[in-house]
């Protein structure tokens, strides 16, 4: 990871690396040698702006040592932002440089380099500031800042980056204490926001600090603002389960600028773009969300659910979060320590073994993450009709479908789009206005959004199994556009047909054809090869298009054999006599020059070159093609170019 770091801050910073070896700096890349720094930053920028980064990796090894890097004027490559130090760097692109890159970053490791700041004749540290006479003095001085600990449970080496006020102090025991980005997120949740943490016993909740029982949650937030307002984490997070602590998100609003929030997910946002907060999106937020109404309901922020028992909601609002699978028998779990206990205890490698009293609990589908978690509105064809899967409601504008989805259906079950099997095919969706239903941002293409599902909100989306769904953004009917290639067509079954093509992950061995499902594939292969193909005008069969083709052509006419050169296309009783008439009227020759002009006899590789020949030189062409006459000779021409050419080669001086 600290690797990876180095290597994206490297790309888009003015941070050069280098080696130093016999009092000279040595290039990172092809290893020249400057006396001077400025001469090495200059090489750089003139050499190696377009070098794969990893290649200055080269002669570092994975273990203890650091690139090292020349930090004297340290600027963003994309604003020209300057910075103090590395850290600054790699917040600034996090924050302001959005990409593919910059997502991969994490603060949590080191970044993976050492940094330096190389002025002739007063080389100083980058971190504590104190001057050296030489850079041999620098190097074995910076080691200094990088400690080497060993881990007692493992035994693995760690090397911290562990910065002192100044050279003289001496080097203090660390207690090295991990905190995983889930229990961070968890603390910025409790820390910034009026989320009350709370335990619960059976149908019983209890404060998370004291343990007293309360029935209602208005009673527990009455509690927790009187006795535990500047209570800290540690009872909170004792003995979580799953590592999954219960909060109070009735009245969710920030504490830093008390704007109300509606759910987790905007929160986490908001403090990420508004107030700078380190939130980790890339990891689980680490809370189950409770939330009561005034009539003492329970709502679901993620379903949109009721329910009147406390005991069915917390069944409930786990189900959100099982992302973890049993491989034997299906069963899904909240977090990898309860499947391990599963292995550990449950014997469901058995054949006998039947999971939660014969039922197994299926993990969702790629598909059934994308319509909960986006926009995307379902449908199903006709004839010419765009059809509702949730009713018989039927419409040829894809505009009105749309809009009675989203009046109608509100709330649909996902499953409830999955009622008639699909059997062969995919579900159709439509994308048009398309968006995630988690953070509420617009989304281009139907790959950003899977990206977006599984990377930045860690949906479960399965890269070995298929989509189950062929995307389609009709807008108002007018332009059928595939969303994956730049293809257009006239209509929506041609659409589909090419749309599928992109999906067809299943071949056939016999005859190469492809099939987007196993099932079209297996009902395929039912079917003889040997007999697929049937002649129209007899009982005889082929295996091959091409084999039916020419039996029709041999068998079913008198004259099997076609001049392609002929508008009318005659056609031959055989080969022979068709060869007879190539020579005689088209000129044709077996050799390497087939035509011949039939005024001086040169001969020509194409029908083209014989072509342009006869109506330069000879002009034998029809007059009215000839639309360029030279205005100083009788000659005419083609095209403008060619007249051109004329004029400047025979008629310069006029």
């Amino acid at each position: 990871m600290a690797k990876r770091n180095a290597s994206i801050v490297l790309q888009y910073s003015t941070a050069y690396p280098f080696r130093y070896r016999g009092n000279v700096f040595l290039c990172a890349y092809c290893s020249e040698g400057y006396e001077d720094p400025i001469h090495l930053r200059r090489h750089i920028n003139c050499n190696h702006q377009k070098f794969k980064v990893s290649r200055a990796f080269g002669h570092t090894s994975s273990g203890k040592d650091y690139l090292k890097v020349d930090c004297t004027d340290l600027k963003c490559r994309l604003c020209f932002k300057s910075f103090l130090n590395l850290e600054e760097v790699a917040r600034h692109l996090i924050a302001k440089h959005d990409c593919k890159d910059t997502r991969q970053l994490c603060l949590d490791y080191d970044i993976g380099m050492q940094p330096y700041k190389l002025v002739k004749d007063n080389w100083i540290c980058f971190l504590c500031e104190f001057k050296f006479p030489t850079v041999t003095k620098l190097c074995r001085h910076m080691s200094s800042h990088y400690q080497e600990y060993t881990c007692e449970v493992c035994g693995t080496a760690l090397e911290i980056h562990g910065r002192r006020n100044s050279a003289n102090e001496p080097k203090k025991k660390i207690v090295l204490v991990y905190q995983p980005p889930q229990r961070r997120n968890a603390e910025l949740i409790l820390t910034y926001s009026t989320a009350y943490p709370f335990k619960t016993r059976f149908s019983q909740i209890l404060c998370s600090y004291c343990h007293e029982e309360y029935s209602t949650l208005s009673d527990l937030r009455y509690h927790m603002k009187v006795e535990h307002i500047n209570s800290d984490f540690k009872n909170v997070f004792y003995r979580a389960k799953d590592n999954l602590i219960k909060i109070d998100i009735t009245n969710l609003k920030c504490t830093i600028c008390t704007q109300e929030i509606q759910d987790i997910d905007g929160l986490m946002s908001h403090l990420y773009s508004v107030h700078n907060k380190p939130v980790k999106f890339n990891a689980r937020y680490g809370v189950l969300p409770y939330k009561q109404s005034s009539e003492n309901q329970w709502i679901c922020i993620y379903c949109n659910k009721i329910l009147n028992a406390f005991i069915s909601f917390k069944r409930h609002i786990v189900t959100h979060f099982m992302n973890y699978t049993c491989d034997k028998c299906g069963t899904m779990f909240v977090s990898d320590h309860a499947l391990r206990d599963h292995h550990r205890q449950v014997k469901c490698f058995r054949a006998a073994y039947k999971a939660r009293n014969g039922r197994v609990l299926k993990p969702r589908t790629n598909a059934e993450i994308i319509l909960q978690c986006s926009t995307a509105s379902p449908f199903r064809t006709w004839k010419s009709n765009f059809n509702c899967v949730f009713c018989r409601v039927q419409s040829n504008d894809p505009s009105s479908l749309r809009l009675h989805v989203v009046t109608a259906h509100a709330n649909y079950d996902v499953k409830a789009a999955f009622y008639k099997k699909l059997g062969k095919d995919f579900l159709n969706i439509d994308i048009t206005d398309l968006q995630c239903k988690l953070c509420f941002m617009p989304i281009d293409t139907f790959e950003n959004l899977i990206y977006h599902l599984k990377n930045d909100h860690q949906q479960p989306i399965n890269d070995d199994a298929q989509l189950g769904v062929l995307p389609f953004r009709l807008n108002d009917g007018s332009i059928w556009k595939c969303t994956i290639c730049p293809n257009e067509f006239k209509d929506f079954v041609s659409l589909k047909k090419h749309t599928s093509e992109h999906f067809q992950n299943y071949v056939c061995d016999t005859c190469g054809e492809g099939f987007i499902t196993e099932s079209a594939m297996i009902a395929h292969t039912k079917i003889p090869h040997e007999n697929k193909y049937n002649c129209s005008r007899c009982i005889a069969t082929f295996s091959s298009l091409d084999e039916r083709n020419l039996h029709v052509k041999t068998q079913h006419t008198s004259m099997p054999y076609m001049c392609v050169y002929c508008k009318e296309k005659p056609r031959f009783a055989n080969w022979e006599v068709r060869k007879k008439h190539l020579m005689a009227v088209h000129n044709y020759k077996t050799g390497a020059d087939k035509y011949e002009c039939t005024t001086c006899q040169k001969s020509f590789k194409t029908r083209s070159g014989k072509y342009n020949h006869m109506a330069r030189v000879h002009r034998i062409k029809k007059d009215s093609e000839l639309n360029y006459p030279c205005p100083s000779c009788p000659k005419a021409f083609t095209t403008k170019l060619f007249l051109d050419k004329h004029v400047a080669k025979k008629h310069i001086d006029v």
